[in-house]
């Protein structure tokens, strides 16, 4: 607190010399706003609770005339970033659009970048953020610093028009500064508790360690000369000893004798220079036993030179010791084992034994192998690689390694080895003792299960799997290099129907084919890969776009040529996407889907090449989001039918209508058929949609029955090729019918010519039986299509529509009115009703009536109806009872 009252001082020294014309009540008025600021104690409250304290004491400051409204914004650590940290009667559309304001951005912004204060008598240019019906006021923003940096803004509201006045500026400036202390302060603060929190914790941990150490651990204690000082229980437990023997004894009471003069002379010399010494020591207990110990020998002292105490911490390894001497009396067994044996000398690298299973496999004798080392069947090793591999045995930080090597045999052939390597440092003399097992076999079983994993079985190519790990090595590289990435995505048009014509044998040669043509135009540097199915990707570093795009026209000129699989030419085309992708912050899947999006784009166009750009990706994405909420809107009535009557041209009267779908999304507003209708069918939803439609035109037209309404006529239903295909229309309707107590009459279904065109046997089958159940079919858009009189004639048909498109050139265009001409007399011929689709004029509705057509749907009688509206629309125009 010495220094906020040092900094107050000072603060208010600046307020005392104020000009003279400033009022002596505003001095006053000043001074203790500030001082009661200044009096804050930062233990007693939270920075909030103090900076919120602090503003409403600004914001009642008479003179300064506020709104009030004001707030304080701190900056965020490591960030040019403002946090609105506290305010006062913000609104909050502005506490919301000003949570965050960034360096430069804004009045605020602007204050903390160029570090000044800065007014604004209204709104001007500055001003970024702004929302609809804000109330204009002028503002002071000022920023908050401590040792020259800005840490905050202090922003004042006034009414719209106030001036700059240096006398506020100043006030405010030093309001600022002493905000400034109070921050620091309660940082200080923050900081001292939490040093101390993190002193008690690392005292407990120390505690905590030491007794660990004496639990579970051999601990012994020695003066500078080796005089015991302390001993654990562990000590006297392994030695035999009892405390009161060992307090005061030379340490060398332990001694065994079995480590020469050099090993104590190397442990002395290590613990004498301040360094911890790390060994394994042979001890001898009170009853004359040998014990082994993996010890650490640790100095104490104020210097190296002044080492007053030394600490031993020692693990009992009697029984590992025992082991290894074990496993030294077993070489003669060793000798006749399956595994490759090989014990050699630990200083001059010579074999002492190499078992038969070893001498078999290299092809040398016993007496050829006495000349013999590690180095000479390690094919890839030399003598100093071999040293850096054992030293982390030999200087004790490992007991065992663990690698693979080649070894070399006689005739100068290889064979991998899987290695096992252990350093028997107690051997007299000290040797390595190495097991190795062939594993040419496993390398192979390996090499097979690689390639089974990373390699398409068909076409020899990398798999999805290989590619993703090279895509992500080649984005390290380029971050690294600050390069871009380029990838290319291919995909072969219409596959299914090379399967369907000529099965899928011919479909797999055809494949094999496409990726042989694939690779055979890519440039040497590339990683080329089968995603699956007929989709190929390459990755090409050290590329350019340009030359990425002259790439994909190769390869598109080179598909155009057909393929010769099985003695059959097939014809082909491709479509590719192309990406051009920094390598900073990439992510592989992310990169090949970028790629992937563009080859739809590709094949969606027909153009056969498309670049990757941004607004793929967000058409993409609103493509998946209708999907998604299409799905949902069958389900929470966001979608609901629409009515588009028919009527009897002469009379007006209403003869039907055409059931349309309509979606309003509750977030992305009213959905246009034309945009959704094409993701419904890409995703083969159409199916879907149609059993809705048909189950929900059904509801409607029972509670159009119970409510006494007359009849509407016959709603007529769009039917998709899927439905007619699957024949599940036929379910649907009868489904329908039955659960809504709705006459089959009173339907009609809609169907395009090229519905017809398919499987001629299944579609003549489903209109028969939609006929027996009593509901009527129509052609629909009649003339766009490829049926002909020998279709119209097998199809059980009660209606033509004929297309919009020739009524719309009905009067101007002779062609149109002859097409439409001999469309009404052909069906008349046939016995078909005619309606003509999109009368929008009095003079269109004429004309197709001298002309034959009795029956119209379009804009001049109604636009598509709501299910109210369609209501008073029945009623003005329903259907005589004997025509119904």
């Amino acid at each position: 607190m010495t220094h906020i009252s040092g900094a107050a001082s000072l603060i208010t020294a600046n307020l005392d010399g104020a000009p003279a014309q400033t009022d002596l009540q505003q001095i006053n008025e000043q001074l203790s706003c500030i001082e009661d600021l200044l009096r804050v104690n930062p233990l007693e409250a939270s920075l909030e609770n103090i900076l919120q304290s602090a503003l409403e004491k600004l914001m009642a400051v008479s003179w300064l005339q506020p709104l009030p409204k004001g707030g304080i914004f701190l900056v965020e650590e490591g960030k040019e970033i403002l946090n609105l940290f506290v305010h006062h009667n913000l609104d909050p559309q502005i506490t919301s659009l000003c949570s965050r304001i960034a360096f430069g951005h804004c009045l605020c912004g602007r204050a903390a970048k160029y570090e000044r204060p800065l007014h604004a008598s209204c709104f001007d240019e500055r001003h970024d953020t702004v929302y609809e019906g804000i109330k204009s006021h002028s503002h002071y923003s000022i920023p908050i610093k401590l040792g020259g940096q800005p840490i905050g803004v202090l922003v004042v509201y006034l009414t719209h028009g106030h001036q700059h006045q240096d006398e506020e500026v100043a006030f405010l400036e030093n309001f600022c500064h002493a905000l400034a202390l109070i921050i620091w302060a309660q940082g200080r603060q923050e900081q001292l508790q939490d040093v101390n929190a993190r002193l008690t914790v690392a005292q407990s941990e120390s505690e905590t360690i030491l007794n660990t150490i004496h639990q579970h651990t051999i601990v012994s204690q020695t003066t500078a000369h080796g005089v015991i000082t302390d001993v654990n229980d562990a000590f006297c437990r392994i030695s035999g000893y009892t405390r009161e023997e060992l307090i005061g004894a030379p340490h060398s009471i332990v001694n065994s004798r079995a480590h020469g003069g050099d090993f104590w002379e190397n442990v002395w010399k290590t613990i004498k220079s301040g360094k911890a010494w790390r060994g394994e020591i042979c001890n001898l207990t009170k009853g004359g036993q040998y014990y082994w110990v993996d010890t650490i020998i640790m100095p104490l002292g104020d210097t190296a030179a002044n080492t007053s105490r030394y600490i031993s911490i020692r693990h009992d390894i009697t029984e590992k010791k025992r082991a290894e001497e074990t496993l030294s009396r077993m070489t003669q067994i060793l000798e006749h084992t399956q595994n490759e044996v090989y014990v050699f000398d630990a200083e001059n690298l010579k074999f002492l034994l190499i078992n038969r299973s070893a001498r078999d496999n290299l092809g040398y004798t016993p007496q050829e192998t006495k000349n013999l080392g590690p180095v000479d069947i390690l094919s890839e090793m030399n003598k100093e690689q071999f040293g850096a591999l054992i030293t982390p045995l030999l200087e004790g930080e490992k007991n065992t390694l663990q690698f693979e090597a080649f070894h070399q045999r006689k005739d100068g052939t290889t064979y991998p080895a899987q290695i096992n390597l252990h350093y028997a440092r107690y051997e007299n003399p000290p040797v390595f003792v190495a097991a190795a097992q062939d594993i040419t076999s496993r390398k192979r079983k390996d090499a097979a299960i690689k390639n089974l994993a990373y390699y398409d079985q068909l076409t020899g190519l990398a798999n999805r799997t290989l590619l993703m790990e090279q895509l992500a090595a080649s984005i390290k590289v380029g971050e690294a290099t600050n390069q871009m990435l380029y990838v290319l995505f291919m995909n072969v048009d219409r596959f299914q129907e090379v399967n369907d014509a000529h099965g899928h044998a011919v479909g797999d040669i055809f494949l094999q084919e496409v990726a042989q043509r694939f690779i055979s135009n890519l440039p040497p540097d590339h990683i080329a890969a089968r995603i699956g199915g007929d989709e190929f990707a390459v990755i090409l570093p050290n590329f350019s776009p340009d030359a990425l795009r002259r790439l994909g026209d190769d390869l598109l000129c080179a598909f155009r040529e057909p393929l010769e699989v099985a003695g059959r030419k097939i014809e082909q085309s491709i479509s590719i996407g192309l990406l051009s992708h920094p390598a900073k912050g990439a992510e592989p899947e992310q990169l090949l889907k970028y790629a992937e999006i563009a080859m739809r784009a590709a094949k969606a166009q027909r153009c056969g090449l498309l670049e990757f750009n941004p607004a793929m990706a967000r058409a993409l994405a609103r493509k998946q989001t209708l999907k998604r909420r299409f799905l949902q809107a069958l389900q929470n009535e966001d979608a609901y039918l629409a009515y588009q009557p028919f009527v009897a041209i002469s009379t007006g009267r209403l003869t039907g209508a055409e059931v349309l779908f309509r979606w309003t999304d509750p977030e992305l507003g009213t959905i246009s058929p034309g945009e959704i209708i094409p993701i419904v069918q890409e995703h083969h939803l159409m199916p879907q949609l149609g059993d809705w439609i048909v189950h929900r035109a059904c509801r409607q037209l029972q509670e159009w029955t119970r409510a006494g309404l007359p009849a509407p006529g016959r709603l007529s239903m769009n039917v998709a090729v899927e439905q007619i295909e699957n024949g599940a229309i036929i379910d649907t309707i009868t489904a329908a019918v039955a659960a809504y107590d709705v006459d089959p009459n009173q339907l009609a279904v809609e169907i395009t010519e090229d519905s017809m065109m398919g499987d001629t046997a299944q579609t003549l089958k489903v209109l028969a039986a939609l006929k027996e159940l009593g509901v009527a079919v129509s052609i629909d858009d009649f003339g766009t299509g490829y049926s002909s009189l020998s279709y119209l004639k097998q199809f059980a048909v009660d209606k033509l529509k004929i297309d919009i498109s020739f009524i719309r050139d009905l009067l101007e265009d002779e062609a149109s009115e002859q097409i439409v001409t001999a469309t009404i007399a052909m069906a008349r011929g046939l016995g078909l009703d005619v309606l003509a689709e999109g009368i929008e004029t009095r003079e269109q509705a004429e004309r197709v009536v001298q002309l034959g057509c009795l029956e119209a749907q379009g804009f001049l009688y109604e636009k598509p109806l709501s299910a109210d509206e369609f209501v008073d629309f029945i009623r003005a125009h329903h259907l005589d009872k004997d025509s119904a």
